[in-house]
């Protein structure tokens, strides 16, 4: 069964109901089960048709993509993300996985987004998505985010969204390979794109990400996005924010559950407001 023809199935479902259906059992159940059957085996392109994500060109594998090929992924999230940017943003995507973040920076009218990202396999397929959307101010910068530039231990993940620095706390068991970092301030300097916003998702290394940022978050970050993996990582990132004159909007979960999506935002910004 060709993708596009089941691709033409999701539009028929409205875009704000497409989330609701994973909550319903007999539909939830029904969708799992034709995806089972029909889905394509490999990637095939598609452009996303609703959610924050609506207009990209993406890579699907459907049966681990569902929620990108709905334009539901990481939805509430994802709408903030879209929601803070500014006309001309420079947004820093770290940990862009496979680009799709990047893609709602930039079609919200960012003015470049660079999208970190370590994993050979991960950038691969950034490299064919940005290839897939000409219009849009996308680079990839294929290194890991850490406190300063150098080499460091990834460990590979079988869900390559799950990458890690061998430095995190809880690392061990999967094979590993040695991955180029960078810090964020080196990548302002050497660029001249300084970030006014910063999605951070690095599975427990957001610390370090957040030690090498100390101008930048002083200077030019708005707000930064974080998924934060462990208690540590927690109590570490709001100290340094907090510090550096941020405080939390908005967090998805109670402090203590892990993993917790957050926004923080200088204070500044939510005084002018």
């Amino acid at each position: 069964m060709g993708s596009a023809w089941i691709g033409g199935l999701i539009r028929v479902v409205p875009a704000g109901a497409r989330n609701q259906i994973r909550h319903v059992p007999g539909l939830a159940w029904a969708q799992r089960t034709f995806i089972n059957l029909f889905a394509p085996k490999g990637a095939f392109a598609h452009r996303i048709d609703g959610g924050p994500a609506k207009g990209l060109n993406f890579l699907i594998r459907l049966r681990e993509d569902k929620a990108m090929w709905k334009g539901t992924y990481e939805l509430e999230f994802c709408e903030r993300l879209r929601g803070a940017v500014r006309s001309g943003d420079i947004c820093y995507d770290i940990g862009a996985f496979r680009g799709y973040t990047a893609g709602v920076f930039a079609l919200a009218g960012a003015g470049g987004v660079l999208a970190f990202e370590p994993m050979p396999e991960n950038q691969e397929t950034i490299r064919k998505v940005f290839g897939m959307n000409p219009g849009l101010p996308l680079t990839l910068i294929p290194k890991a985010v850490a406190e300063a530039e150098g080499e460091q231990v990834l460990e590979i993940h079988r869900d390559q969204s799950m990458n890690r620095l061998g430095t995190v706390p809880g690392s061990g068991g999967g094979d590993r390979i040695r991955v180029e970092t960078t810090s964020v301030d080196a990548t302002a300097c050497q660029t001249g794109k300084r970030p006014t916003l910063m999605k951070i998702d690095v599975e427990g290394a957001e610390e370090a990400v957040l030690q090498g940022a100390a101008k930048a978050l002083e200077e030019s970050v708005r707000a930064v996005f974080m998924e934060i993996h462990h208690a540590e990582a927690e109590r570490n990132c709001r100290r340094i924010l907090e510090k550096a004159g941020f405080a939390c909007l908005w967090k998805e979960n109670v402090w203590g559950h892990f993993p917790n999506q957050t926004q923080f935002a200088k204070t500044d910004n939510l005084k002018s407001r």
